[in-house]
């Protein structure tokens, strides 16, 4: 029984991966499409080595942005003792949203990102006590996916 709540788990965190790595490819091809906006270097990262690069977006990012739009709001949320699961995902995610401010499309795009991330988290939490880490995998493997295949 164990070995299928592990499968299940996997099954799950890389569903949510699977779902937000084609809304980055979605929302890309809508601003191909549409907008033709291609300035990479809007993140502030373009003067930096590649190590560098990987060690922000792949590990440093993960987990100060868990930390700061997953942990602190929730906990904040909780001490106000709201309960609405949809205000305990949306809240952080349109914060998420707001400090991605390349273009509007990516403002859209990470709002949805911060959607899944906040309830994979969420979820998570109420089953294990791992949640804030497996929250930080799940955003460094999509980071690691991006890092490696789009930019």
């Amino acid at each position: 029984m164990k070995n299928k709540s592990i499968y299940s788990k996997l099954i799950t965190f890389f569903s949510y991966l699977i779902v937000a790595i084609l809304n980055g490819y979605f929302f890309n091809w809508i601003n191909d499409t549409y907008f033709n906006y291609s300035n990479k270097s809007e993140n502030g990262l373009k003067d930096f080595s590649g190590l560098v690069k990987f060690v922000i977006v792949v590990i440093l990012a993960p987990i100060l942005e868990t930390l700061i739009f997953q942990f602190a709001p929730n906990e904040i949320l909780e001490k106000l003792k709201v309960r609405s699961y949809f205000l305990k995902i949306t809240i952080p995610s349109l914060l998420f949203s707001l400090t991605h401010l390349y273009h509007p499309i990516y403002i859209v795009m990470t709002f949805i990102a911060g959607i899944l991330l906040n309830k994979y988290y969420i979820d998570r939490k109420n089953e294990t006590r791992l949640f804030f880490i497996l929250t930080v995998l799940l955003h460094s493997a999509y980071n690691l996916y991006g890092y490696l295949f789009v930019v």
